[in-house]
């Protein structure tokens, strides 16, 4: 009968503390506060006792239905207390908060009034340490873009040393490799050549268009002069690409 008395009075306070919570946004304590908050500590441990005495009467033989009861009065003392402890965590929680904003206000206000005095010297100091601060940011960053251009380079450096490795084992190796290389850097080479004949050929008819146009003249009976340049062109055009095999021959 006791632990259910108790256990309303916790129920009452517990729920005029939990909007207590809800509505402090203040950093003051007032005698409200503290008044439920010692109300509260005091039912619940009033509450333990009740408890522990009603554990050592089971525990003497008393009878089952006693023990029931008493393992729900202290699960409902295990909530409650978990209860308080959680809301007394929240509301010093937003008491911090609140403190902090509060000083921030300060701060701000002084900041305020250190501006507002012409050529204080609170004033010079301030600008000196936000000069001071931006420029350690700036050496901060230079220092950051520096260590990763140094690891780029470094990353570059081992990478193409492990291609220049790898050239050498496979130039190593049997013939038959040597030969697929070769075969393949000819076949690039004559790729090449193919796209230059092709942009020869392209100004060839650029110049044909031209000298067609400024003469007016038929395609068909085409000038000595352009048949000439034509030609000369062409054997321009011969003459590199034998040269660009011979390179290759001469790397074979």
């Amino acid at each position: 009968m006791q632990a259910r008395k108790l256990e309303a009075q916790l129920d009452e306070q517990m729920n005029s503390y939990r909007k207590l919570v809800s509505a402090k946004a203040s950093t003051k304590v007032d005698a409200a506060e503290n008044g439920l908050e010692s109300g509260l500590d005091r039912l619940l441990k009033q509450l333990q006792q009740v408890n522990s005495q009603m554990q050592a009467w089971v525990s003497s033989g008393g009878s089952e239905m006693v023990s029931h009861t008493l393992i729900r009065h202290q699960e409902i003392l295990q909530d409650l207390t978990q209860e308080f402890h959680r809301l007394r965590a929240s509301l010093r929680a937003k008491q911090e908060h609140a403190s902090l904003l509060e000083d921030f206000r300060e701060f701000d206000r002084t900041r305020l009034d250190l501006e507002g005095g012409v050529g204080s010297t609170e004033q010079a100091l301030l600008k000196e340490h936000a000069s001071i601060s931006r420029s350690t940011g700036q050496t901060d960053n230079v220092i950051s873009q520096a260590q990763a251009t140094l690891g780029a380079l470094v990353l570059q450096r081992s990478t193409f040393g492990g291609i220049n490795s790898k050239l050498s084992n496979v130039s190593s190796r049997l013939p038959t490799d040597s030969i697929i290389v070769v075969g393949t850097y000819c076949s690039l080479l004559e790729f090449s050549n193919s796209i230059f004949v092709e942009c020869q050929h392209l100004k060839i008819m650029e110049s044909t268009l031209v000298l067609a146009s400024a003469k007016d003249q038929s395609y068909d009976d085409p000038p000595p002069e352009r048949e000439e340049k034509e030609n000369g062109i062409e054997s321009d055009i011969e003459v590199e690409r034998s040269c660009h095999l011979q390179v290759a021959i001469d790397k074979v």
